[in-house]
Parts: C-alpha cells; sequence; structure tokens
C-alpha cells in the first residue's frame, strides 16, 4: 500500500527534469563510490539522454510539494531507476513506490538490474537474483526479477482442513522451544471453532495460496478495543493472534505477502496499530516480526520455580 505520509502519482512530463536531479543526486551519494570513472560517466550520459527518458514511466513519492523518491519503468516492465533521498531511507518510500507502480500492472513481474547497493533494497522488496553481478561500460549491476507466485485472500470454509494441518506446524514449533508449557501436537481450534471465527467479521482470517491455490500460510487476527477504562485509550487494534507459513514455503516470500495483506486491512479499517505476541524460544519468528517493521510494546517475563 502507498504511504500515507508520502504520497506516489505518476509525474507529469515537466516533472521529469526534476525527477533526474534526484537521480542524479542520490547516484552520487550511494552508487558513485562503487563505479570506476567509466561507469559514473556511462550513467550521466543515460540521464542525459531525453529520448530515453521519454520511453520511461516516472512514478513519484512526495513530502508535500518536494519530491522525494522516484521509480521508472519502461516496457516490458523493467525497472530502469529506483531512488530515494538520503534523508527519507527506511520510512517505507521505497515500498509505497514499488507498491504504487506495480498495482498499474496487471502482469506481476519485473526485472531489474540492480547496482550492488540496491541489491537488499530489492530483495527485501521480493526480488530474486536471476545471474552473478556484470560489468557493461563501467556499470555495475545485478540481473534480478520479482514474480508474484503468492496471492493472499479472505479465509473461506473450505480451508479450514488445510488451516488445521497448518495449526499443527504452529504448535510443534512451540512445543520443540518449551515442551514444559506446549503438548504436541495439538491445534488451538477445532473445526467447528475454525467455522464460527472464519465467518466472524471481527475475527478475519487471512491465507495464503501458491501459484497451484494451495493454502501455505494463513494469518488469524481479532478486533481489539477497550472503552471506558480509566486508563487507558480508546484505540482499535488489530491483533494478529496466529500466523504460520507452510515449513517447506518459508522464505518464499509468504510470509511477508501475510502481513502486507493484513496491514493493508487494518489501515483501510482505520485501526491505530497492530500488535502480537511471540515466543522468545521462536528467534526465526521475532526476526521475521522485526523485518515487518514490529517494534517491542511490552515484555512478558517469567521465573520457573
Amino acid at each position: 500500500m502507498p504511504s500515507a505520509s508520502y504520497p506516489v502519482r505518476c509525474l507529469e512530463e515537466t516533472e521529469i527534469p526534476d525527477a533526474a536531479a534526484l537521480i542524479w543526486e542520490v547516484f552520487l551519494q550511494f552508487e558513485a563510490p562503487e563505479y570506476p570513472e567509466e561507469g559514473v560517466r556511462t550513467f550521466r550520459e543515460l540521464l542525459d539522454n531525453q529520448d530515453k527518458l521519454r520511453r520511461l514511466r516516472f512514478y513519484g513519492a512526495f513530502d508535500g510539494s518536494a519530491l522525494i523518491g522516484v521509480i521508472c519503468v519502461r516496457e516490458p516492465q523493467h525497472i530502469g531507476g529506483f531512488f530515494v533521498k538520503a534523508a527519507y531511507h527506511r520510512q517505507g518510500v521505497g515500498r509505497a513506490l514499488f507498491e504504487n507502480m506495480k498495482a498499474d500492472y496487471e502482469k506481476q513481474e519485473f526485472t531489474v538490474n540492480s547496482s550492488p547497493y540496491a541489491v537488499p533494497v530489492y530483495e527485501h522488496l521480493g526480488f530474486t537474483t536471476e545471474d552473478t553481478e556484470q560489468l557493461v561500460d563501467g556499470i555495475r549491476f545485478t540481473p534480478m526479477r520479482y514474480r508474484k507466485t503468492h496471492h493472499v485472500r479472505r479465509a473461506e470454509i473450505g480451508d479450514i482442513p488445510r488451516i488445521l494441518e497448518l495449526l499443527v506446524q504452529v504448535d510443534m514449533v512451540h512445543h520443540n522451544g518449551r515442551p514444559d508449557l506446549f503438548q504436541g501436537p495439538a491445534t488451538k481450534y477445532n473445526a467447528e471453532q475454525l467455522a464460527v471465527i472464519v465467518q466472524d467479521p471481527k475475527t478475519p482470517v487471512f491465507v495464503c495460496t501458491d501459484a497451484s491455490g494451495k493454502v501455505i500460510g494463513h494469518a488469524f487476527c481479532v478486533h481489539k478495543q477497550v472503552v471506558g477504562d480509566p486508563v487507558l485509550t480508546d484505540v482499535r487494534t488489530l491483533y494478529i493472534d496466529d500466523i504460520c507459513v507452510e515449513e517447506t514455503a518459508r522464505g518464499s516470500g509468504a510470509g511477508r505477502a501475510l502481513y502486507q495483506a493484513v496491514l493493508a486491512y487494518a489501515r483501510e479499517s482505520g485501526f491505530y496499530n497492530i500488535t502480537l505476541n511471540v515466543w522468545s524460544c521462536n528467534p526465526g519468528a521475532v526476526k521475521f516480526y522485526e523485518a515487518m517493521g514490529l517494534v517491542p510494546q511490552k515484555i512478558c517475563m517469567e521465573q520457573i520455580l
């Protein structure tokens, strides 16, 4: 979803010089130091080629009236440039640019020749490396590709048998980490309970399917709000009760797709925040949630007697 703080839109032709200036500024800061002089010269020549610039579709992110980020695309769906001003890094501007851009294309597949600096950025967005790093006219780049292979939707009654299988996997992760607390194998809900949960608008469940339509992950959510408390405010919270990705699909981007769908739902529904609980015996989940942007809100501690 585009950032609410930094809106994204297609740029007019008259705004392209501003986009080119931003690209050059960011290039000099983060990419030029890794290029030989020939590469810097080649990049400048490309940026000065008005004919090539006119073939690109530019998207810009704005802070008020100031242009703070740019992504441009040429056919067939190849990203020709992706730059965000240094002061706006790690604020969701890059993802907002990418998500807004790809929403305009029916075929969810894009290629890019990434600079060394940007490879982790593209990997974070779901791109995978297609070849080793190459050097052409002094330009260092790694060919990468984005291909949407996952689909997230609301769960249906017919998904319940598969959700039950995933719930066993969740339980076993916790059982293996804390066998003193978790029985195993088990599920936290049975089929009858799931049927009620799936159909209740206040407990939305999302599932992620692979290219074949198989459910490979789920996210259980709960609407929460404390009203009239003498201490707490009345904010609306979307609580993630359970999130799981099939063991064989972990690392494929399914978890990110699920969380992004939950995040979009929370924003569209006007929630103040998203919360969840994560066990310290599951460090992989902790790292995943941190990568999604979550931070500790409160800490549960114990002393075993």
